[in-house]
């Protein structure tokens, strides 16, 4: 009869290698959800990253880090065209005290496309390499407590080697979206909508790790909504909404939240950018919940969730916060000659 701690870590690993890692703030890197959301801003270049510390004073670290650089093909200020958008981005996620992480990087890429005034189409695809390690030698077993404390050099007789393995991701989406402007001279409400479709994991690649145990990465299909309702001019609601399938696992998300506009800030370049306050939460059913709170600085956006996580399982798991920062280039291309 096994008795070792690695097997608990060995199945929550088994479990979770046909799901992906989690995020609350769902909407802040969507490209990596979506291929086909990549580049739907209003500027030319973007540079975001998102950071997750999860199960803090669990007693071990569990972190996951995406950065993403987004940026236009043939996009002009203020003219609906089609354009391209490319993305390149980079993922590293660990935990537990084997440091089991998964660390990779891709490419991502969307064509645009207008319907009409302020109506827009798109479609992507998105490709990455994902890497798999661990070190199991960091692991203590139950066969290894000596009767004050556990003894590494005790041998545990157990067979736990983990292979290193690599794989071929690929994703691809829909997505359509409107977006209608406030006007600052009439003061006009900001009224915004978009509904994408996505599928991850097209190869269905092989999670290999070691001789005994091999696992399948389920498909993952994504369904996400997210649109804005102006209350007035400086004011207004966010909604925003993801459901996971994932084999045999689904995961529903969603936020509201307050948005306050400030106040508008007047750059070297006669640009005029909006500093907007956003206060609401995120919910991941059936029983977690993230308060947000985030603002933009021109062209620079912050923002910190918290999560709590209701009930006996609060109890276990403790508690974990993500933060997003983003920057936007907006006034005119860097890519862009005189």
């Amino acid at each position: 009869m096994k008795k070792v701690l690695v097997f608990i870590g060995l199945l929550i690993s088994g479990i979770a290698s046909a799901q992906d890692y989690h995020f609350s703030q769902i909407d802040k890197m969507m490209p990596l959800i979506n291929p086909a959301t990549t580049s739907n801003f209003d500027g030319f270049e973007k540079f975001s990253a998102l950071h997750r510390s999860q199960w803090l004073g669990s007693g071990t670290k569990f972190h996951t880090t995406n950065a993403l650089a987004e940026l236009t093909l043939g996009k002009k200020r203020g003219r609906d065209k089609a354009y391209l958008g490319v993305g390149v981005f980079f993922n590293n996620d660990f935990g537990g005290d084997s440091k089991m992480a998964s660390n990779g990087g891709g490419f991502t890429a969307s064509g645009n496309v207008t319907l009409a005034d302020g109506h827009w189409l798109s479609a992507g695809i998105q490709t990455a390499f994902i890497s798999r390690t661990a070190d199991f030698s960091r692991l203590y077993y139950y066969n290894q407590f000596n009767g004050s404390g556990f003894d590494n050099s005790i041998p545990s007789g157990e067979l736990n080697e983990f292979t290193s393995f690599g794989y071929v991701d690929a994703s691809a989406g829909i997505s359509y979206r409107f977006n209608k402007k406030r006007n600052r001279k009439y003061k006009s409400k900001n009224n915004g909508f978009q509904l994408g479709f996505s599928m991850s994991h097209l190869t269905q690649p092989d999670l290999k790790y070691n001789v005994l145990i091999e696992d399948k990465l389920y498909r993952k299909i994504c369904i996400h909504t997210n649109f804005t309702v102006g209350i007035n001019s400086v004011s207004g609601l966010q909604f925003t909404a993801a459901q996971f399938f994932q084999g045999p696992h689904t995961e529903t998300n969603f936020g509201i939240f307050y948005e306050l506009r400030l106040k508008d800030v007047s750059t070297l370049m006669s640009v005029s950018r909006e500093r907007n306050l956003y206060i609401g939460s995120y919910f991941r059913l059936p029983n977690s919940f993230a308060p947000y709170v985030g603002i933009d600085f021109g062209d620079f956006s912050f923002g910190v969730s918290y999560d709590k996580t209701a009930g006996l399982a609060g109890t276990a798991f403790k508690h974990s916060v993500e933060l997003n920062l983003s920057y936007m280039i907006t006034n005119r291309s860097v890519f862009k000659g005189r």
